[in-house]
């Protein structure tokens, strides 16, 4: 019966990864998820009767299935859907930047996927080939490609996992705990504990849930602002160098309107007329001033651009 329970357990591996896949990459997958949870359903069904076993042998001192006729469709749907589940990591993978966390942790994730399921596969060798399972020991690597990739890439948060281990462990000690009463009394106070216990690791896991999603929106925030603050840099450089060229395309005719008016008025052209004098010098002034308003924009931009010389 163990055996039995073992197979229809094994059975949800792939399906569980599969949805923990497509939720680590923000995939929607709905309905692959709910068509491949009904062949798992299928499955697991067939799998109590004769169609996928026949009963269990004792070889390499262990106990394994005795295969029906389908039973050959258990490592098929396996190797499948753990096959489609590392299409879409590699995937996303693909189209990630070089220098993305996200690309550094889905790599991790294909180490232990592939070494941790390559092994693990071979536990259906007794089956089928009658060949002892030689990568049992290789699902350790998944543990380490894991835990790797949540220390230095910040796969999972640890704070959660934390929380939420030592929840459920309180939480198994206090059940197990309340099975061994032998007096009604004590049975009583052991399900209110445990009662008392769920209710407040249950409070405690949705206010760390709800520290770290706010410290991720934070975080969140800080990245948009810092290239909102880039892009404003870039304007701001554009404004420095479109107010440099408008500056020095002034400054020629500026010159020639302050030459051609000094001349004039020097006589270079003739004698001028008293009457024309006033407005010719209000030229000449006017020249001055707007050149020295067009050499305070230039030392303006020079100043932005980190290109004032100064003595």
């Amino acid at each position: 019966r163990w055996q039995y329970l073992l197979d229809i357990i094994a059975l949800g591996i792939p399906v569980t990864y599969l949805h923990f896949v497509t939720t680590f990459l923000g995939t929607n997958a709905s309905r692959q998820m709910r068509a491949i949870g009904g062949v798992a359903v299928l499955l697991s069904i067939f799998s109590v009767t004769s169609f996928f076993k026949l009963g269990v042998v004792q070889k390499f001192d262990f106990y394994w299935i005795n295969p029906g006729p389908l039973y050959l469709l258990f490592p098929v749907f396996f190797a499948a859907v753990i096959s489609y589940s590392l299409f879409l990591l590699i995937r996303a993978y693909r189209r990630e930047p070089k220098d993305s966390i996200l690309r550094h942790q889905i790599m991790y994730q294909l180490l232990a996927a592939v070494i941790g399921f390559s092994g693990g596969a071979t536990n259906f060798l007794p089956q089928i080939f009658n060949v002892f399972p030689f990568g049992n020991y290789f699902i350790l690597f998944y543990i380490f490609f894991i835990s790797y990739a949540i220390l230095k890439y910040q796969l999972f948060n640890i704070k959660l996992i934390a929380a939420e281990l030592s929840t459920f462990a309180i939480w198994g000690i206090l059940f197990f705990d309340m099975l061994n009463k032998t007096t009604t009394n004590g049975y009583i106070e052991s399900i209110i504990v445990l009662t008392l216990a769920i209710i407040i690791g249950t409070l405690l896991i949705k206010s760390v849930k709800k520290e770290v999603s706010q410290r991720e929106e934070i975080e969140q925030f800080a990245k948009d602002l810092g290239i909102a603050n880039e892009k404003l840099k870039g304007l701001d450089k554009l404004k420095s160098e479109f107010l440099s060229l408008a500056s020095h395309q002034l400054r020629s005719p500026l010159t020639a309107i302050i030459g051609y008016a000094s001349m004039i008025i020097e006589g270079s052209y003739g004698a001028v007329v008293d009457t024309q004098k006033e407005p010719i010098d209000r030229i000449l002034q006017t020249g001055k001033n707007l050149s020295t308003m067009v050499e305070d924009f230039l030392n303006v931009s020079r100043i932005d651009q980190g290109k004032m010389n100064y003595e």
